[in-house]
Protein backbone atom coordinates (compact mmCIF):
# COMPACT_ATOMS: atom_id res chain seq x y z
CA UNK A 1 0.00 0.00 0.00
CA UNK A 2 0.96 3.64 -0.19
CA UNK A 3 1.58 3.84 3.57
CA UNK A 4 4.15 1.07 3.35
CA UNK A 5 5.85 2.85 0.45
CA UNK A 6 6.05 6.07 2.48
CA UNK A 7 7.53 4.13 5.40
CA UNK A 8 10.14 2.53 3.11
CA UNK A 9 11.10 5.90 1.57
CA UNK A 10 11.14 7.72 4.92
CA UNK A 11 11.97 5.20 7.69
CA UNK A 12 11.65 7.87 10.41
CA UNK A 13 7.86 7.95 9.84
CA UNK A 14 6.19 5.17 11.83
CA UNK A 15 4.38 2.59 9.71
CA UNK A 16 1.08 2.87 11.61
CA UNK A 17 1.05 6.64 11.23
CA UNK A 18 1.86 6.50 7.50
CA UNK A 19 -0.86 3.92 6.91
CA UNK A 20 -3.44 5.91 8.87
CA UNK A 21 -2.59 9.19 7.12
CA UNK A 22 -2.92 7.69 3.67
CA UNK A 23 -5.96 5.60 4.62
CA UNK A 24 -7.71 8.88 5.40
CA UNK A 25 -6.17 11.15 2.74
CA UNK A 26 -6.88 9.08 -0.36
CA UNK A 27 -10.68 8.79 0.10
CA UNK A 28 -10.70 12.23 1.75
CA UNK A 29 -9.49 13.75 -1.50
CA UNK A 30 -12.41 12.25 -3.40
CA UNK A 31 -15.35 12.52 -1.00
CA UNK A 32 -16.77 15.74 0.45
CA UNK A 33 -16.50 14.57 4.09
CA UNK A 34 -12.77 14.71 4.88
CA UNK A 35 -13.01 15.23 8.64
CA UNK A 36 -15.49 12.39 9.08
CA UNK A 37 -13.19 10.07 7.15
CA UNK A 38 -10.26 11.06 9.34
CA UNK A 39 -12.31 10.38 12.47
CA UNK A 40 -13.38 6.98 11.13
CA UNK A 41 -9.76 6.07 10.37
CA UNK A 42 -8.72 7.12 13.87
CA UNK A 43 -11.41 4.92 15.37
CA UNK A 44 -10.54 1.94 13.16
CA UNK A 45 -6.78 2.11 13.70
CA UNK A 46 -6.90 3.06 17.38
CA UNK A 47 -4.43 5.91 17.04
CA UNK A 48 -4.19 7.98 20.20
CA UNK A 49 -5.38 11.56 20.46
CA UNK A 50 -1.79 12.83 20.54
CA UNK A 51 -1.22 11.47 17.04
CA UNK A 52 -4.58 12.59 15.63
CA UNK A 53 -3.39 15.89 14.15
CA UNK A 54 -0.97 14.24 11.68
CA UNK A 55 -3.93 12.24 10.37
CA UNK A 56 -6.21 15.27 9.94
CA UNK A 57 -3.62 17.42 8.13
CA UNK A 58 -3.16 15.18 5.04
CA UNK A 59 -6.92 14.80 4.71
CA UNK A 60 -7.50 18.56 4.75
CA UNK A 61 -4.61 19.16 2.32
CA UNK A 62 -5.80 16.44 -0.09
CA UNK A 63 -9.36 17.76 0.00
CA UNK A 64 -8.18 21.34 -0.53
CA UNK A 65 -6.05 20.34 -3.52
CA UNK A 66 -8.78 18.37 -5.27
CA UNK A 67 -11.83 20.48 -4.42
CA UNK A 68 -10.27 23.88 -3.90
CA UNK A 69 -10.88 26.33 -1.12
CA UNK A 70 -12.94 28.84 -3.09
CA UNK A 71 -10.82 31.71 -1.81
CA UNK A 72 -9.49 32.94 -5.14
CA UNK A 73 -12.57 34.92 -6.16
CA UNK A 74 -14.20 32.45 -8.47
CA UNK A 75 -17.52 34.05 -7.64
CA UNK A 76 -20.85 32.52 -6.93
CA UNK A 77 -22.82 30.46 -9.41
CA UNK A 78 -25.37 33.28 -9.68
CA UNK A 79 -22.70 35.78 -10.76
CA UNK A 80 -21.28 33.36 -13.31
CA UNK A 81 -24.73 32.79 -14.79
CA UNK A 82 -25.29 36.54 -15.11
CA UNK A 83 -21.97 36.95 -16.91
CA UNK A 84 -22.83 34.14 -19.32
CA UNK A 85 -26.15 35.74 -20.28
Amino acid sequence: TAGTAVNLLFPEIPLALALACLMAAVPGSLLPVPLALAAIVLLITGISATEAIPVFIPVIVAYSITHGLGLLGQGSAKEQNQKAN
